[in-house]
């Protein structure tokens, strides 16, 4: 077995590690060797790998090789101060985070319809009902974002918001980045610290909720998490906080954009103690009317509590937003939900064709032909100059006019252009099947439209 750099001399031994099992590298066990009785092997070199691993404390406390970054601020951007995080449940390739496309691509010969790659700013994204699993991942990765941004070409930066900011294809992890990863086997508390990658750190964690991990790691690399910012900004209590951050920040912009734009909080509780009323008059009487009554207090207490937050915080909530827009128009970056975006829409009439081939009778029905068609025009029209959809689109226009049915479509599409949709998880689909009628082409069509962002 040959070796290289394999540990420190201890007169005629070293202590070296040596794969056991599997193919990582972190299925290892430690093994004493005589140094008299090596020899230099060459093309053998890669058999053993020397990996150092520390403990370290699972406090706030810096990394050792850190250093301490400029405050994260609610009132100016500074590029210094962001850190990017991606939470997903796969080991970085060489070094760079895949996008769907390409890993799928590379694993299935075929590639889903997304071609980005999403991260958070100062903070992992936020879990809630409609998203992934996020808090429960098994790695995070976490990288500076001005490192990150200046290794990668201009025409795949894009842009975002505060709690989805995008790239395109693949991002090289810089030095300076810490990959976190799940280890129940770690003892709680601690972190255990090794090189995955040149300059790239593998912090391994048993904390299950790994949002809460990343938490940490953020400080310990020298920066300011964006709810630690938030919070001394809005001098917000620490049970207002955790309302505050139960729900992504831009939904808790647009809830408090309604209720501004409804006539302020006062006028906003009186339409909830009404509904409310509406409700216990139509209920009081009915078989199971109790329970729906009971539901719809629980849900106007809750309501109350944001209203409460909108009256303290929604003047200061609003500032970070403006910031972050000056920034991105300064930075040439798109500022706005991935949903609203030209990738959004591409992505979303592939992975249609997909449901209508599965959930409408494999039928185009009266116009969702038209209808998917439109919308990659619309976005591929609306493209920021330099950018693109990482496919061709007009070849997928034209395979979609010459196909009688959905699955001509995606059978062509995944021959051809090694391209096909991104299907819901199984549960999801369960629910289509009990929502849509294969041969009710009308509920069909209002899935897909709402799926599109048509009105």
């Amino acid at each position: 077995m040959g070796f290289e750099g394999v540990g420190k001399s201890l007169g005629k031994d070293i202590v070296a590690w040596t794969r056991t099992s599997g193919k990582s590298l972190l299925a290892s066990s430690p093994v004493k060797v005589n140094t008299s009785e090596l020899r230099y092997v060459p093309k053998l070199q890669r058999d053993v790998v020397q990996i150092s691993k520390k403990l370290v404390p699972a406090d706030t406390s810096l990394f050792p090789w850190a250093v301490r970054k400029p405050e994260f601020s609610m009132t100016k951007v500074n590029p210094d101060s962001l850190v990017l995080v991606h939470m997903t449940n796969y080991y970085p390739s060489n070094g760079r985070i895949l996008s769907t496309n390409l890993a799928t691509k590379a694993s299935e010969g075929a590639g889903c319809a997304r071609t980005t790659i999403h991260f958070a700013l100062n903070k992992p994204v936020t879990e809630h009902a409609l998203g992934n699993p996020w808090n429960t991942m098994d790695y995070a990765i976490i990288a500076p974002f001005k490192e990150t941004v200046e290794g990668m070409p201009k025409s795949k930066v894009i842009g975002g918001i505060q709690d989805d900011f995008f790239f395109q294809d693949a991002v090289q992890i810089p030095k300076g980045s810490s990959i976190l990863k799940y280890n129940p086997d770690v003892t709680p508390g601690n972190f255990v610290v090794s090189e995955a990658f040149d300059g790239i750190k593998l912090i391994e964690t048993s904390n299950r909720n790994l949002n809460e991990a990343a938490d940490i790691v953020i400080q310990k690399m020298g920066y300011t998490t964006y709810n630690d910012s938030m919070r001394k900004f809005l001098g917000a209590s620490e049970d207002d906080m955790k309302l505050l951050i139960s729900q992504p920040a831009e939904d808790v912009k647009v809830f408090f954009n309604q209720v501004a734009q409804n006539g302020g909080a006062s006028e906003y509780k009186k339409r909830l103690e009404e509904n409310l009323k509406t409700t216990i008059e139509c209920f009081s009487d009915t078989p199971g009317g109790e329970e729906i009554i009971n539901q719809n207090k629980s849900m106007f207490v809750e309501e109350m509590k944001v209203l409460n937050l909108y009256e303290k915080y929604s003047e200061k909530f609003g500032v970070f937003p403006n910031s972050w827009r000056e920034f991105c128009s300064k930075e040439n970056y798109l500022n706005g939900l991935h949903s609203g975006t030209p990738w959004f829409k591409a992505e979303m009439s592939i992975n249609g064709i997909g449901l209508a081939e599965k959930f409408n009778g494999n039928s185009w029905g009266r116009n969702l032909k038209q209808i998917f068609i439109n919308n990659l025009n619309n976005a591929e029209e609306s493209l920021p100059k330099g950018k693109s959809l990482g496919y061709d689109v007009k070849k997928v226009i034209k395979i979609i006019e010459d196909s009688e049915t959905p699955k001509i479509a995606n059978e062509r599409l995944q021959q051809e252009l090694k391209l096909k949709p991104m299907l819901p998880k199984q549960e999801t689909q369960e629910f289509y099947k009990d929502s849509l009628d294969d041969t009710n082409d009308g509920s069909f069509l209002e899935f897909a439209l709402a799926l599109l962002g048509i009105d």
